[in-house]
């Protein structure tokens, strides 16, 4: 799980950098501005806002951690980033993408941080 301190930190870089490493080692979407289309389980299931996607997170949970529970049991390796922060308290009550999911799942996490955007100090309640 690749977590960051604020979005921006550089969690995708991180991710993707990390994907291609695995690519060629032969191990192995978003849409616009905003929205971003939403993919379960291979299959999109629409494009949603932040707040339609927001109200959507409660019924995904289990779903979400399911898959991941498919993924982890086929590969050697599963590569999970966080979105925003964990520590973004107007998210952590629907939170389906940071360590909610790194804690149920027993997942190592890695904090990533750009002190030039803000600082690397995060908190988790």
């Amino acid at each position: 799980m690749v977590c960051g301190t604020a979005s921006d930190a550089g969690k995708s870089t991180l991710v993707t950098a990390l994907c291609r490493s695995l690519a060629r080692r032969g191990v192995l979407k978003p849409t616009g501005e905003r929205a971003s289309q939403v993919v379960v389980r291979g299959h999109p299931i629409g494009v949603m806002t932040a707040a339609e996607y927001h109200a959507a997170k409660p019924g995904l949970l289990g779903t979400v951690l399911d898959a991941l529970g498919d993924l982890r049991s086929r590969f050697d390796v599963v590569l999970c980033e966080g979105a925003g922060s964990p520590a973004e308290i107007n998210l952590l009550d629907h939170d389906i993408a940071n360590l909610r999911i790194a804690a149920e799942a027993g997942l190592p996490a890695v904090v990533v941080g750009d002190i030039d955007r803000g600082g690397s100090r995060a908190t988790v309640p």
